[in-house]
């Protein structure tokens, strides 16, 4: 049980911290210069400055960034997935019932799969909330080019969908 949880944490903290890396606009901008702490009011964040060099490479890096974090996002979702089908495969000897049914009554009734994919989107919201609350180059190109982060998004929920019925047909 706390092996599997410990598990399931690791990919969870992995994922955060990779969404906030790759979310970093500053890691983006690569040569963001240091936040004045005597210009910063009452503890809140200084936005990061607008791109002036050149916003199309910097929307090209921004978008190979998200298509990265979208990979990421799927290899973290199959790990997961590949725990809970190993799970269901052994049996507890004492009450032959699967190692993962035992778990999901230890965990309020909940798949680790579900476990771990509130996890991720709680962390997909606050880092994307916080990245462009400190961007306003990233929020006005992710508000200018929303189709297109929708569309990011939704081929990767196509990606879980094809992974998820191949794993449940074999």
């Amino acid at each position: 049980h706390e092996k599997v949880q410990s598990v399931i944490q690791m990919i969870s903290e992995k994922v955060s911290s990779t969404i906030k890396l790759l979310l970093d606009f500053s890691a983006l901008e690569g040569s963001a210069p240091p936040v004045d702490p005597r210009k910063q009011s009452a503890g809140k964040p200084v936005k990061a400055p607008q791109p002036a060099p050149n916003p199309v490479v910097w929307k090209t890096a921004l978008w190979t960034r998200l298509e990265k974090l979208v990979d990421h996002l799927q290899q973290s979702c199959s790990q997961i997935w590949h725990l809970q089908r190993v799970l269901s495969k052994m049996r507890d000897p004492s009450s032959r019932s699967s190692l993962s049914e035992e778990l999901a009554a230890r965990m309020d009734n909940m798949p680790i799969s579900r476990i771990f994919w509130s996890n991720m989107t709680k962390s997909l919201a606050t880092h994307f909330h916080q990245s462009i609350q400190n961007s306003p180059f990233l929020e006005s190109t992710l508000t200018s080019e929303y189709p297109r982060l929708l569309s990011i998004f939704n081929e990767f929920m196509k990606r879980l969908q094809t992974h998820y019925e191949i794993k449940q047909g074999s």
